[in-house]
């Protein structure tokens, strides 16, 4: 894989998302990592380049109101016949989801540099 310029760093954060493509398969997975512009998730099956997802992700303390958010697949790496590392660029088009996430984001990040909020 080719390394890409990033706007922010990536979270490292086992989140469960699902996501459907656009031939309608439903699939279930964790993010490796995550920041606003995108993530990185394990699939078990090949995805082609600009492939578009529907996405929910699920948040620990919020299992019921997962964030909906679009995704463009941008590169994918096979890791073993079954797993596929794979990066997605998010599109979020609802601003609440947008702020959910960032919040998100800037807690964890704080967690992990012992900032109290």
């Amino acid at each position: 894989m080719e390394e890409k310029q990033r706007e922010s760093e990536r979270l490292k954060m086992n989140l469960d998302i699902r996501y459907t493509t656009e031939e309608k398969e439903i699939s279930l997975t964790k993010s490796e990592d995550i920041n606003m512009g995108g993530l990185r998730i394990t699939t078990r099956k090949p995805l082609k380049d600009g492939a578009i997802l529907d996405l929910e992700i699920y948040f620990p303390y919020d299992r019921s109101n997962p964030l909906k958010a679009k995704g463009h697949v941008v590169w994918q790496e096979k890791i073993t016949n079954l797993e596929y590392d794979t990066g997605i660029k998010l599109e979020i088009p609802n601003v609440d989801d947008e702020g959910r996430l960032r919040s998100f984001i800037l807690h964890q990040q704080g967690s992990i540099h012992g900032v109290l909020w």
